[in-house]
């Protein structure tokens, strides 16, 4: 078991950076398990730097997901902004919605929506939408 005194945000974030799907997300769990001392400006600027790997930026979502919710939450925004985005890989945006509902993010609810009712959106990320604003009114 990892003693989470032992976890580096730094050294995480870097293993996080590697672009590896299992490297990312290894490093992510580590970090949720010091989410309360984890700083979200680093993880935010991977979500939203198009030139990191897909997997870095999934793993970032993923860790944003699981920090301490305030409205005015930068994370939350930038998830948000990563959500809307169509030009976005699904995949991304799918992480993003669960994200958001892993946060109980209500501000959310009316892109969730606009994107569950948009007939050229994917329909794997129609239904990451729609779990993820049952999630949000099953919280409210």
């Amino acid at each position: 078991m990892i003693d989470p005194f032992e976890i580096d945000q730094s050294k995480q974030v870097k293993f996080l950076l590697t672009g590896d799907p299992h490297a990312a997300m290894e490093a992510a769990k580590k970090l949720i398990k010091i989410h309360e001392q984890v700083n979200p400006e680093p993880l935010i600027r991977v979500l939203e730097d198009h030139r990191c790997h897909l997997w870095s930026r999934i793993a970032a979502a993923y860790v944003l997901g699981f920090l301490e919710y305030k409205v005015s939450n930068r994370g939350a925004a930038a998830l948000l902004r990563v959500l809307e985005d169509s030009k976005e890989k699904v995949s991304l945006r799918s992480h993003a919605a669960e994200a958001l509902s892993n946060l109980g993010a209500t501000e959310a609810v009316s892109v969730l929506k606009r994107v569950i009712q948009n007939p050229q959106e994917s329909k794997r990320l129609q239904k990451w939408c729609d779990f993820a604003l049952s999630e949000l009114k099953s919280e409210g």
